[in-house]
């Protein structure tokens, strides 16, 4: 299964997806166009509606620094997995401690958010172009809502302190909203986080509900980041095969 399939699987067929229970916009006819929606390959999924074509794109972010080599945090759950198998090789019942030491911070976030919606962006019309190729269909003929899926991969999620320990998530930032402003050619934007103790977190954006957005948006860079640095453990255990 691939990771946008996995995304999907995870955070939207479970139906734990979150809006504004009295936005203008027809978030249940929605939910019943999401059960049409078909995995493909460019873009990540595509739904029918009458002459409405849907298109869903999933990408990642974090908020570690970002290089050619991938984000940091990426880097370091690598590097302490092949630490873990370097330890517990040909040792049944070794178990290996590690920890997670990534920098995190709002700027790094943002940086990672902007850039990756913005590489997406610009091949939105090569999106429909393949869904319409894929449906034998003539382009002209249809109209196209645009529906961006964006996962937080942070490890226990992107989290500030404000009496108590509260989920980041784009759509509710001052600096997000801004930032897609005149990104007109997307219709909504899903955004997902998974916390400590498997806590999930799904809401869905609409232009329409922007004032409902706004009125609950923070200032991001106003805010101090947790930076969690978990613990990790694993043992290797011999089965022995007769």
């Amino acid at each position: 299964m691939d990771e946008a399939s996995i995304y999907f699987d995870k955070f939207i067929s479970n139906q734990l997806l979150n809006y504004p229970e009295k936005g203008q916009f027809d978030y249940v006819k929605f939910a019943k166009v999401m059960e049409q929606i078909q995995p493909f390959d460019h873009p990540d999924f595509y739904s029918v509606d009458g002459n409405t074509i849907y298109i869903y794109e999933h990408f990642e972010i974090d908020a570690s620094k970002h290089t050619k080599k991938g984000t940091d945090s990426r880097i370091d759950i690598g590097c302490d997995n092949r630490k873990f198998q370097e330890k517990v090789k040909g040792n049944n019942g070794t178990i290996y401690h590690g920890q997670l030491t990534t920098k995190l911070s709002f700027e790094y976030y943002l940086e990672n958010l902007y850039k990756n919606f913005e590489n997406h962006y610009k091949k939105i019309e090569a999106y429909k172009d393949d869904v319409c190729k894929k449906l034998n269909v003539n382009k002209s003929e249809y109209s196209f809502k645009v529906v961006f899926m964006i996962e937080d991969t942070t490890v226990f999620g992107t989290c500030y302190f404000e009496e108590g320990m509260k989920p980041v998530l784009p759509i509710f930032t001052n600096q997000f909203l801004d930032f897609i402003a005149n990104k007109t050619d997307v219709d909504n934007v899903i955004c997902s986080i998974e916390g400590s103790q498997n806590q999930i977190i799904t809401w869905m954006y609409s232009r329409v509900d922007e004032a409902y957005f706004r009125s609950h948006a923070i200032n991001l860079l106003e805010k101090k980041i947790i930076n969690f640095e978990p613990m990790t453990m694993g043992t290797s255990i011999f089965i022995p095969f007769k």
